[in-house]
Order: C-alpha cells, then sequence, then structure tokens
C-alpha cells in the first residue's frame, strides 16, 4: 500500500515566512510545514438531502473507527450547520492561479444574511514542497493575520479506492479579516499581501471572481478521531454548491507540532482508517480532487 504518511524528512523543515508584519526587504524567517489534511471526494447523489447525508456519512465514520478499535470524541453541537460564500478573484486570464497564487473571500452567513466582514486569505500551491520554500505570505502594514503562524499544510487528496495513490498538494497560507473591500485592483490586495508585487503582473489589472463562480459552502464539525500516542483527526464534512451542482467532501486535519515523537503504530493507524473508509463503503466516494479545481477547471 502507498503510505501516504513517509512525507520527506526534509519538508518538515520547509521554509517560509513567519505571521508578523513585515517590509518587502527583510528576509523570510523559516517555519515548518506544520498540518496534514486528508481528503475524500464523496459522492454528489449522496446528497439530495445534505443534513440527513451529513448525519449518515458520520455513522459510517464512527463505524470503521469502532472497528478499528478508534475511539470518536463528538463536538457539542457536532451538526450545527455553518453556512457561508466562498468567491476566488483572480485577473481575467487567471495570471496569479497560473503563478500558483489562490485569493479566496469567504464570508459568514449571519441569521441568513451575509455579514459585513470577510476572511481573505492568499494561498500558494505546488505538488513540488521545493516551490514553496522562501514565498513570503506576511502582511503589509496594518493589516494582522487571523493566526500566530503561516499555516504550511500538505493537502493528501485521496481516490475513490484505496488502491489510488493520493495526490499530495503542498501549501501556504495566510488570513486576515476585513470589513471593506479592498479595491478591484492587483495593486489594492498587493497593499494587503506585498507577494503579489513579486509576480511581474500589471498591477493595474482587476481581479474578478474566477469563472463568475459564488460557491455556497455547507460545513458541519462532528467530532475528532484519536489514533492514539497524541494523534488526532479533526473532522469535517463539507458541502459546495455552484451553479446547482453539489460537491461534498469528508477531511481531516491533525498538526505536525508533536509529529517527530508519534509512534509510528498511530501513523499506520491513520492510514489503515482511511482504506478502511474507502473499503466499507465505496459507493460513498468518487475520484478525489480539490474543490477549487471545480471553480478554476470549466
Amino acid at each position: 500500500m502507498f503510505n501516504i504518511f513517509k512525507v520527506p524528512a526534509v519538508i518538515l523543515v520547509l521554509f517560509v515566512t513567519g505571521c508578523n508584519d513585515t517590509t518587502e526587504n527583510e528576509a523570510a524567517t523559516p517555519m515548518p510545514l506544520n498540518s496534514h489534511e486528508h481528503k475524500l471526494l464523496l459522492n454528489r447523489s449522496k446528497f439530495e438531502d445534505m443534513e440527513s447525508a451529513f448525519r449518515d456519512y458520520w455513522e459510517i465514520v464512527k463505524t470503521v473507527a469502532d472497528e478499528q478499535g478508534l475511539q470518536i470524541i463528538e463536538f457539542d453541537g457536532k451538526f450545527d450547520l455553518k453556512h457561508k460564500k466562498v468567491v476566488f478573484y483572480d485577473t481575467v486570464k487567471l495570471h496569479l492561479s497560473s503563478n500558483g497564487i489562490l485569493i479566496r473571500k469567504r464570508t459568514k452567513y449571519k441569521n441568513g444574511e451575509l455579514d459585513s466582514s470577510y476572511t481573505l486569505t492568499v494561498k500558494y500551491k505546488s505538488d513540488n514542497y521545493e516551490s514553496s520554500a522562501g514565498v513570503d505570505l506576511n502582511t503589509g502594514a496594518g493589516y494582522y493575520p487571523t493566526q500566530d503562524v503561516i499555516e504550511v499544510e500538505v493537502d493528501i487528496v485521496n481516490g475513490a479506492l484505496p488502491e489510488s495513490a493520493p495526490s499530495m498538494v503542498y501549501s501556504v497560507q495566510n488570513s486576515v479579516v476585513l470589513d471593506a473591500e479592498p479595491g478591484i485592483t492587483l495593486a489594492d490586495y498587493a497593499k494587503i499581501f506585498p507577494v503579489l508585487k513579486t509576480l511581474g503582473l500589471d498591477l493595474s489589472q482587476a481581479l474578478v471572481p474566477v469563472n463568475g463562480i459564488e460557491a455556497e459552502e455547507y460545513i458541519v464539525k462532528p467530532g475528532k478521531i484519536d489514533f492514539g500516542n497524541g494523534l488526532f483527526g479533526r473532522a469535517d464534512m463539507s458541502v459546495w454548491i455552484i451553479n446547482g451542482n453539489i460537491i461534498p467532501e469528508f477531511s481531516f486535519d491533525h498538526p505536525l507540532d508533536n509529529w517527530t515523537v508519534i509512534p509510528s503504530e498511530s501513523v499506520d493507524e491513520c492510514e489503515a482508517f482511511i482504506a478502511a473508509l474507502q473499503r466499507k463503503a465505496p459507493d460513498w466516494y468518487v475520484d478525489g480532487r480539490l474543490k477549487a479545481a471545480f471553480v478554476f477547471e470549466r
């Protein structure tokens, strides 16, 4: 079986910047890869009744965990549905994504209305971790990140079958919360994330919603899976609706702050759990890809 956890040791010293404000000329501060996220794209035909599907699939997760001898820790309000709007921005000719950069705006709904504030995220993605080493995602002066550290993650995107080797996508991202639109040009966004100035693009270009798409996101956070020895997988189930098309996903992630002291048996349990999920309910899965691909690839 392909071992998704045998990430080369050098990746764990991936160099990216810290999250404090810097000037463009300051040296990057090294920071290690700090998260794994495992993804399984689900069969949209199961989600005609979305809330029932979330409950049904979570029962599958709990059954497999029980069969594997793993503990599930369920959260209070585990099926409380969170609703958000997700929009990606790029130039008309997608110059940012062609450079590995994604800009995402995520806005919460409150009492059925969009909130006035939103989270703006800039992410650099690559299938090669070396491409991410040294990407400076620090915020500009006067803008403050939502997290203490920049997230440096490997997404492990699984196919429908356990025999399929997953794809590995490396990403570095940073986010800010804004109360007003920064403007419409690349220059406006570069004030928040100066890395956008380094791409050699015309900064006067307007940024527009990619392919005119606004995705409606629904997500629940039902609990976490205990793989033992301090290794927990925090589970999410989400649905994106794009032009009436349903894109459901199950994922779980775990931080890597204690990765070097996690015994191999817990790592093996985590890998075995993914394969057991795929075997338990094969009709729930489709070939894996990232949800953002449904926005960019049309």
